[in-house]
């Protein structure tokens, strides 16, 4: 940095050391002079700046020099990466002892993490909340709001860094059993209708599935593989809900082991198979699923395997499809599990509409629909979404609309099955003529598919709602629709 070209970098220094209530001179040379050993790099002043509540900036240079002198000794790095590692390595060195720990131990976490995740995993004890704070004043941690409260997270370089001094740290492997016992023990917390279709906890494992995506390969390396596996048996919420390439790759894991796993894990990989569209290995997991729940006497797994075994058989034979979809209903009539007997008389009414019966389909829905469930079940957006097809079948199109959205109302994150019931409603909205309407539920949809939303379904209906908005005289909302779905690979 020459000349007047350091002015960006002196600013967000001044800045960041005013915020914490430090008197800093942007005239000062040696906070130009600090700015320039940092090669302006964005994350180095910000950590140098945080320095300024004990440190002049004269002392701030002079100590650079020293942290650079060192690193050139030890190792040979270019310019901008010898810089940031330098003040990575100054600043660490410069906190007090639960700090620093803390810094190293949160190494353990992928894409962030809560404060209760980091009392459970890390070795701080009753301290680590304040060590926590320690990082977030010294800019090694950002704190970040989400639906789910205050999370926290690493920049990149930093968490390199952590990671780099977590290998070498003989808790390494404690800290990966402790994260795989917190993950084990949010699991259990959960009844099996939760963990099935709870919308929060499918939620959940959303926000934090870099961490759960870690833990079981961890687990599944070092041969932990019962508790891998319970922990993915566990989360088939997510997989309903979300339809996550990440489970698929975990299943694929556990299924190519020598041992063969649980009905629940083929349960869970067909579920999955369902939003991803793998249509032709879903019949094959359901079946397998179905037998091995059977042996294990597992009647929860076996009425789920059972229903979605006539489910996927439905379009191709009808009458072959209703016996498995009676076995399900009729085990489903000893379960003391709302949210399971929910799912499977829902999937059973679904069935009996792909079959063509709307009258039993519509029956069954309506049993579906008295199960007392939770706000946020996903069986409950099930019941709701499918009965809309079947009414607008009937030619109850303001009824099928109104469950619709209610549907919508079930599921607040932004996943795929809300992405397909904006769409499905801005289509009736169309043929009712409510063409604002239309326009909403479009816009509502290319938000979802640009926020990542992965529209596992066949885009028949998005195409016809942007013919639709492009009849309408809205050629800019058609242009947005089609280009986000365009730009999602799974509609490649």
């Amino acid at each position: 940095l020459d000349g007047g070209d350091h002015a960006p970098a002196v600013e967000l220094f001044v800045q960041r050391a005013r915020s914490i209530g430090s008197d800093v001179d942007p005239g000062d040379p040696a906070v130009a002079e600090v700015c320039r050993r940092l090669d302006g790099l964005p994350l180095a002043i910000e950590l140098a700046a945080a320095r300024t509540a004990t440190l002049t900036a004269s002392e701030l240079a002079e100590r650079l020099d020293r942290q650079l002198d060192l690193l050139s000794s030890r190792r040979r790095q270019r310019g901008r990466h010898r810089s940031l590692q330098a003040v990575l390595e100054w600043s660490w060195n410069l906190l007090d002892d639960g700090p620093r720990a803390l810094l190293v131990q949160l190494g353990i976490f992928s894409g962030g993490w809560s404060l209760v995740a980091a009392e459970q995993v890390c070795l701080g004890g009753s301290s680590t909340a304040a060590d926590l704070e320690a990082l977030v004043a010294s800019s090694l941690v950002e704190p970040i709001a989400d639906e789910g409260g205050i999370r926290f997270r690493m920049l990149e370089p930093v968490r390199q860094f952590a990671v780099t001094q977590l290998e070498d740290d003989p808790r390494h492997d404690e800290l990966r059993a402790r994260h795989l016992n917190w993950w084990l023990a949010r699991v259990r917390a959960r009844s099996t209708g939760e963990q099935w279709l709870s919308g929060d906890w499918a939620a959940d494992i959303s926000r934090d599935i870099d961490n759960w995506r870690s833990v079981v390969d961890w687990a599944l390396d070092v041969g932990r593989v019962a508790e891998a596996e319970e922990l993915v048996a566990g989360s088939t919420a997510f997989a309903f809900d979300m339809n996550d390439l990440v489970i698929d790759v975990a299943i694929d894991r556990l299924l190519e082991l020598p041992n063969e796993p649980g009905g629940r894990i083929y349960l869970i990989g067909a579920l999955n198979d369902i939003g991803l569209g793998q249509h032709r290995r879903l019949a094959e997991r359901v079946s397998r699923a179905r037998s091995l729940a059977v042996a294990d006497g597992d009647l929860a797994c076996e009425a789920v395997a059972a229903v979605f075994e006539g489910f996927s058989t439905a379009n191709i034979d009808a009458d072959a499809a209703q016996t498995p979809v009676e076995i399900a209903l009729d085990a489903v009539a000893h379960l003391d599990e709302p949210e399971i007997v929910g799912l499977v008389k829902g999937w059973a009414a679904i069935t009996a509409f792909i079959a063509g019966d709307l009258e039993l389909a519509l029956d069954r829905f309506e049993e579906a629909r008295a199960v007392p469930l939770g706000p946020r079940s996903l069986a409950s957006f099930h019941c709701r979404y499918g009965e809309a097809f079947v009414r607008l079948g009937l030619g109850q199109v303001d009824e099928s609309a109104a469950l619709l959205r209610s549907a919508t109302e079930v599921l607040h994150q932004s996943s795929e099955t809300t992405l397909a019931c904006d769409l499905h409603q801005a289509f009736w909205s169309a043929q009712r003529g409510d063409l604002d309407d239309l326009q909403r539920q479009a816009e509502l949809a290319v938000e979802i598919v640009n926020s990542g939303g992965a529209p596992s379904f066949v885009p028949d209906v998005a195409l016809a709602v942007a013919e639709m908005l492009e009849r309408s005289h809205r050629p800019e909302a058609a242009a947005d629709l089609v280009t986000a779905l365009h730009r999602h690979p799974l509609t490649h």
